[in-house]
């Protein structure tokens, strides 16, 4: 990824193609930066069989720290402290056809913009799937999540603070989860679209947090 930040891609996309296989990233996480020229960076493993390609990492997967990624075809988990994904404030990513394996948490946006797009699966625990703070924004967007193994959330699927919002329209969830739905506070916006969101215990809205 480091090579492709160098490239003059003028407004063109670029594609790393991931052969099948384990990747154990350690402490070092996935530096993603914007390509020179800009243009979208898809980072691809198998979309056929997403378990044939592995990332595991004792930090974070990928820090994306500027420019549009998107992910395809491949498990993401992590057995540390760290998110499995930290979105940063000029970044924006898109998942599909991606594996969420057990994390402390799998994406956290932190000023960053996630954008739904195409499908993905959970099938681990972590303590949050979705953590939007510092004006972070999930967007309004067509995206099929399934939740397999009744993954657990032991703070909550989507935490939302310090200005985050996340906005579900035309999000879908299929399967069970645990946990507490949401938590919203200081300011922050869920919008469930009319969506009920993965987990078994109602959510909490505090501190000028809204669930619409």
């Amino acid at each position: 990824m480091e090579e492709v930040a160098r490239l003059d891609c003028a407004g063109h996309a670029v594609t790393v193609q991931l052969a099948d296989g384990s990747y154990d990233l350690g402490a070092s996480p996935v530096a993603a930066r914007a390509a020179l020229g800009g243009g979208l960076v898809e980072l691809v493993g198998n979309t056929g069989d997403p378990d044939a390609v592995t990332m595991t990492a004792t930090g974070s997967v990928i820090e994306l720290v500027s420019g549009r990624l998107r992910l395809r075809g491949m498990r993401i988990e992590t057995s540390g402290a760290d998110p499995a994904i930290r979105v940063l404030p000029e970044a924006v990513l898109e998942v599909d056809e991606v594996v969420f394996g057990a994390a402390v948490g799998h994406l956290d946006i932190v000023g960053g913009r996630v954008e739904g797009a195409g499908s993905y699966v959970i099938d681990g625990d972590a303590a949050y799937h979705l953590r939007l703070s510092q004006g972070a924004v999930l967007a309004r967007g067509m995206q099929t999540v399934t939740l397999a193994n009744t993954p657990d959330f032991a703070t909550a699927f989507v935490s939302c603070e310090m200005a985050g919002q996340a906005d579900f329209s035309g999000h879908g969830f299929t399967g069970t989860a645990t946990g507490k739905r949401f938590d919203v506070s200081s300011n922050s916006v869920v919008q469930s679209g009319g969506t009920v969101l993965p987990g078994d215990i109602a959510g909490t809205t505090h501190s000028g947090g809204l669930y619409l």
